[in-house]
């Protein structure tokens, strides 16, 4: 049960970064958007 927890949260992760990358290539967005949603999403990863 576990590993298949590992596996979705691999699978979001992995969806999230194309969605990045598909986001950035389409719009031709600064890198600048790409390191503000970074650290966006870092920030919470540890808020919770």
């Amino acid at each position: 049960m576990l590993h298949s927890r590992a596996n979705k949260v691999v699978a979001l992760f992995y969806a999230f970064i194309l969605c990045i990358a598909f986001f950035l290539s389409s719009n031709h967005a600064p890198s600048s958007l790409f390191l503000d949603t970074a650290s966006a999403t870092q920030e919470a990863y540890e808020d919770r």
